[in-house]
C-alpha cells in the first residue's frame, strides 16, 4: 500500500502516529474521517474514527486555530448524550481528532427511511429523542472551567444530522465543530453565518451574537420536523429561506398538529418563539417539560422501544454494515460505539470501537442477540 503524507490522501494500512488507517469513511467541507486502529502493547487494539484536516486547509492558520479550539472544547465534554473525543494531535503537519462512533443512524437518515417505509417515528419516541438531546445540551451549556466560570459553550449547529441514535436506542449529540466557548483564543465573529440555514435561530440567521437559547430554537426546529414530517420553512432559494428564518414566523397547520397533545404543542411553540426572551431559557427547562409529559404516558422502556423501532426500520442496513465491518476488521466487540461524520460528509458508514476483549464478530453478535432476547422475555 502507498504511504502518503501531508498534502495528499492517506492510504489504507498507513501508519498515522499511534494509529493504523483501515479505510476512509467520509470527506466533509474542511476535514476527512477515517476508520483507524489505535495500537498498544501486547496486541491491544481499539477502533476509532480519525477526523483529519484536509490538506488544503493545513496552511490556513485561522482554520487550524478553529480546529484546535474545537478539540480543546469537545475534550471537556463528557456526557452520555454527547459523542466523546479520545485524542488530539498532529502527524506530518496534519492535525487530527480521534473520536467515538455511534453504531446507528442520525435523525435525518431515520426520517428519510421512515418515509420510504411509511413507518413514521412514533410520537413518544420523537419526544424521548428530543428530551435526551436537551440533556446533552444542558451538560454543554452548563460546563464550567476549573475556577467555576461558565465556558458558555454553544453548539451552533443542532440539526437532524448531528443527533445520532444508536441501534440500542442511545441518543447523542455530535459535532461541536463550530461550537463557541467564550474562553477560546480565536473568537467566532458575529456576522459570520455558520451551520445549516433551516435550523438556525432568527438571531443566528441575522449574524447577531447568540447564546444557549439559539440551540434550543434549533432543537425545536428538529422536533417540529419529527412531529409534522415537514420542514418548518419551505423556500425556492437559499436567500428566500434565509429571509424566512430571519423573520421566524413559524406556522402550525391545524391539519398537521390537531392530533398533537396540547402539552407537546405548547413545548414546540415555546421552543420556536422568535424572541429569545419568550423561549425556554435553559435546556433543563425544556427537558423537564418533555420528561414530565413522558411520565404521564407511563412509558418505561423508552430506550428499548426506540431500539426495536430502529432495528426493524434498518434491518437490511444493519446486516450490510455488519458485513462491511467483518470484511474490514474481522472482529467486533458487543459494546460497540459509533458516530456519524460531521455535517457535509458524503458517506456515513459506521465504525466500531471495541472496549473489551475482542471476539469473532458473528459469535459476538449471536451471543448478544440471544442475551438481549432473554432479557426482553424476562423483563
Amino acid at each position: 500500500m502507498k504511504q502518503r503524507i501531508r498534502g495528499t490522501e492517506m492510504s489504507v494500512d498507513w501508519i498515522f502516529g499511534d494509529y493504523r488507517i483501515v479505510k476512509k469513511i467520509a470527506t466533509g467541507g474542511m476535514a476527512e474521517v477515517f476508520l483507524a486502529k489505535k495500537m498498544g502493547a501486547r496486541g491491544f487494539e481499539k477502533l476509532l474514527a480519525i477526523k483529519r484536516v484536509l490538506p488544503q486547509f493545513s496552511e490556513n492558520e485561522d482554520f487550524i486555530s478553529m480546529f484546535i479550539d474545537e478539540a480543546k472544547l469537545v475534550a471537556q465534554l463528557s456526557h452520555r448524550n454527547i459523542v466523546q473525543i479520545y485524542d488530539f494531535g498532529s502527524q506530518q503537519g496534519a492535525y487530527y481528532i480521534a473520536m467515538e462512533y455511534v453504531f446507528g443512524k442520525d435523525v435525518r437518515s431515520i426520517l428519510k427511511k421512515s418515509v420510504e417505509k411509511q413507518r413514521r417515528i412514533p410520537l413518544l419516541q420523537a419526544i424521548y429523542i428530543i428530551a435526551e438531546a436537551a440533556k446533552g445540551l444542558e451538560n454543554a451549556h452548563n460546563l464550567k472551567d476549573p475556577c467555576g466560570a461558565s465556558l458558555q459553550i454553544i453548539h451552533r449547529d443542532i440539526s437532524p444530522q448531528n443527533i445520532l441514535i444508536s441501534y440500542e436506542g442511545e441518543v447523542r449529540l455530535a459535532d461541536f465543530g463550530i461550537a463557541k466557548a467564550a474562553s477560546k483564543s480565536t473568537e467566532t465573529r458575529a456576522g459570520v453565518l455558520k451551520g445549516k440555514i433551516l435550523y438556525m435561530s432568527p438571531e443566528q440567521a441575522w449574524g447577531k451574537p447568540i447564546d444557549k437559547r439559539s440551540d434550543l430554537y434549533s432543537l425545536g426546529v428538529v422536533f417540529y420536523e419529527m412531529v409534522a414530517y415537514q420542514k418548518v420553512f419551505d423556500a425556492d432559494s437559499e436567500f428566500s429561506l434565509l429571509e424566512k428564518v430571519r423573520h421566524g414566523q413559524v406556522e402550525f397547520p391545524p391539519e398537521v398538529f390537531q392530533k398533537v397533545p396540547k402539552p407537546i404543542f405548547r413545548i414546540l411553540k415555546k421552543a420556536l418563539e422568535k424572541d429569545p426572551e419568550d423561549r425556554y431559557q435553559s435546556a433543563h427547562e425544556m427537558h423537564v417539560d418533555l420528561e414530565s409529559y413522558l411520565f404521564t404516558t407511563k412509558e418505561t422502556s423508552r430506550e428499548r422501544t426506540l431500539s426495536n423501532y430502529l432495528k426493524d426500520l434498518f434491518q437490511e442496513e444493519i446486516g450490510e454494515e455488519t458485513k462491511v465491518l467483518t470484511e474490514k476488521t474481522g472482529t467486533l466487540d458487543e459494546k460497540t460505539a459509533f458516530a456519524e461524520p460531521g455535517p457535509g460528509t458524503e458517506s456515513r458508514e459506521p465504525v466500531p470501537l471495541p472496549e473489551s476483549e475482542r471476539v469473532p464478530l458473528l459469535q459476538s453478535l449471536r451471543e448478544a442477540v440471544l442475551r438481549r432476547d432473554v432479557r426482553m422475555r424476562v423483563g
